[in-house]
């Protein structure tokens, strides 16, 4: 679980005995008979239970990150089948083994060259780093991201590079469990509205999506909506950006577009198709939304970007109804130290600390003693307060005012738990806070008060945790 389990199991087991009514079962039960929806409840785990083709790409550009062997079992916990790795680390590959966590693993692009002109280089990098690791199920080998148009001295690399590690996995019996392919940005799309029109933006497309058709691999594509809404406001909608528009927005011949994502795909699926690429299938290698730095960067957004994405890709697109659609979100963690806008160092899912991004105190709106009806009031309550992480708390105290739904006013003490996880909280003071309210929380009536009520608790580095009501 992402927010503190051993408490949800408290709470399921104390709702299901004596508090929850029949008709409201535990949220948890719902989602796994697929009669309720994880919006807004801030558990990735529950999220990705049961969604195939699903992915979370494990970028490593941070000093503050989890150990390769803590982030394999983080993705566990969450149920997140996929991974994309963008170098050969050996930890992680050594964390991977027997994991049964499908992998992208990248070519790093200071490889590109040697082996691209010597299949000797192409063998040995096999060898090393996929022949070596028996116990991963590796799944596809991107060789290169994002060089197409972006790094045209490279470029030309790409395909002989496709090649001799073609080469090479074959020689290693590997052709039908691994699928050699590039990853391109929508930059590699010299047109893309409407998206029929889509089309390469360079001849050495061409060659490539070729050589993808005949070993039936597939197009690794990244796929950003947020920039292409940032780069255009003033025309896309934040709506169509989000897959929160009410009815399509762009018509194109027989396909009506009712968000970006399925437009910036089929303006892909439009360019394959003009060079002989027809049957070449499109994996999106990448995509998210920025939880905070810039322009249109929020946890709301973020949340709602990544929550609809997981929701949408099994349907397909306009141009390929019905048929799930492959992708890895980025990014699992907030990275520190890459480069450009502060927003490229908040796509995570999660922060460093395996907390998940704004979502600790979010949470509190579908908590098990709530209707899913209160989430919009309760979030309009607490927004002042907490959400997005504002700096309207401290670390000596505050407190967040909820109200309760009647039924379930004498369970008021588990709406709190979630908060020893907010961001106002080190990682470390977690087991400390957990012994702390155990007494308090572990199905004691904290208030009966059907009217408003309130939590109050201080910083961990406090002895007493107070709770009025």
């Amino acid at each position: 679980m992402c927010l503190l389990p051993e408490f949800v199991t408290k709470a399921r087991r104390k709702f299901a005995s004596t508090q929850m009514p029949p008709t409201d079962a535990p949220l948890l039960e719902k989602v796994a008979a697929g009669k309720e929806t994880m919006q807004n409840s801030g558990r990735w785990d529950v999220v990705f239970a049961g969604v195939h083709g699903i992915g979370v790409c494990h970028g490593r550009l941070g000093d503050n990150l989890p150990s390769p062997s803590d982030a394999v079992a983080l993705y566990l916990s969450n149920n997140i089948a996929s991974m994309r790795i963008y170098w050969p680390d050996q930890n992680i590959l050594q964390a991977l083994s027997g994991s049964n966590i499908q992998l992208i693993l990248d070519v790093p692009r200071e490889n590109l060259q040697s082996i691209a002109s010597d299949p000797s280089a192409a063998h040995d990098w096999v060898q090393n780093n996929i022949v070596a690791f028996s116990g991963v199920s590796f799944r596809y080998i991107a060789v290169g991201n994002e060089l197409i148009p972006e790094h045209p001295d490279l470029a030309q690399f790409i395909l002989p590079a496709m090649q001799n590690i073609q080469g090479a996995i074959n020689a290693a019996g590997l052709q039908s469990q691994i699928k050699v392919s590039t990853a391109v940005s929508g930059n590699a799309l010299g047109q893309s509205y409407p998206p029929s029109a889509g089309a390469f933006a360079s001849d050495s497309m061409g060659s490539i999506v070729q050589f993808l058709a005949s070993n039936e691999a597939p197009l690794l594509f990244n796929v950003y909506p947020y920039f292409a809404y940032k780069g255009n406001s003033a025309q896309i909608s934040l709506d169509y950006a989000l897959f929160t528009s009410n009815s399509p927005v762009v018509h194109d011949g027989p396909f009506d577009y009712q968000n970006l994502f399925d437009a910036m795909v089929d303006a892909a699926y439009a360019a394959l198709e003009k060079v002989g690429g027809s049957n070449v299938r499109i994996v999106v290698s990448e995509s998210g939304w920025p939880s905070a730095g810039g322009f249109a960067a929020s946890v709301d957004n973020a949340r709602t970007y990544n929550q609809n994405l997981i929701g949408h890709v099994s349907q397909g697109t306009p141009r390929r109804p019905g048929s799930g659609i492959e992708a890895y979100i980025f990014a699992m963690f907030n990275e520190d130290q890459k480069d450009g806008e502060e927003t490229e160092r908040n796509f995570g899912l999660f922060y460093p600390n395996k907390q998940p991004v704004g979502w600790a105190a979010i949470s509190l709106g579908v908590d098990h003693c709530y209707r899913q009806e209160d989430v919009s009031v309760a979030r309009q309550q607490w927004s002042p307060q907490i959400w997005e992480g504002q700096a309207s708390y401290n670390r000596d105290q505050y407190r967040i005012a909820y109200r309760p739904t009647l039924e379930c006013a004498g369970a008021v003490g588990w709406a709190a738990i979630s908060l020893g996880v907010d961001h106002c909280y080190r990682q470390e003071d977690v087991s400390v806070a957990r012994q702390q309210w155990s007494p308090r929380f572990g199905g004691t009536v904290i208030s009966s008060a059907p009217a408003e009520s309130y939590i109050s608790y201080k910083s961990l580095a406090e002895p007493s945790i107070p709770v009025s009501g």
